[in-house]
């Protein structure tokens, strides 16, 4: 009702011009859109440690949903699904750290 009502009464309308260039003039307030600590990205490497070091528990491979759940209960914290995927998609073959057993799932790659 006041929205309306401003567009029809010029006392109304000056106070909300006043008060959009009021709110304009403000400069934003870096901790209003800091990310807290547990929401924050993982740094560069550490899911694909937590990756590692999951799938080289299970020598009979995981599927990647349950590597997702390990390395989220792992970290702490959530991590993005598709980010568990990639990693695992790109780390595959000869020379990489993880084989592909059968349509999605994986273990770590033996040394020999």
């Amino acid at each position: 009702m006041e929205l309306a009502e401003g567009l029809t009464n010029p006392e109304a309308a000056a106070r909300l011009a006043r008060a959009l260039a009021a709110v304009a003039g403000l400069k934003p307030d870096r901790r209003a859109v800091m990310v807290p600590p547990g929401l924050a990205r993982p740094r560069q490497g550490q899911v694909l440690r937590a990756i590692k070091t999951v799938l080289a528990d299970q020598p009979a491979g995981l599927r990647t949903v349950e590597v997702w759940r390990l390395v989220e209960a792992r970290l702490g914290r959530p991590v993005s699904y598709t980010a568990i995927k990639n990693d695992l998609a790109s780390n595959i073959g000869p020379g990489r750290c993880f084989e592909r057993l059968r349509r999605g799932v994986y273990r770590v790659r033996d040394a020999a």
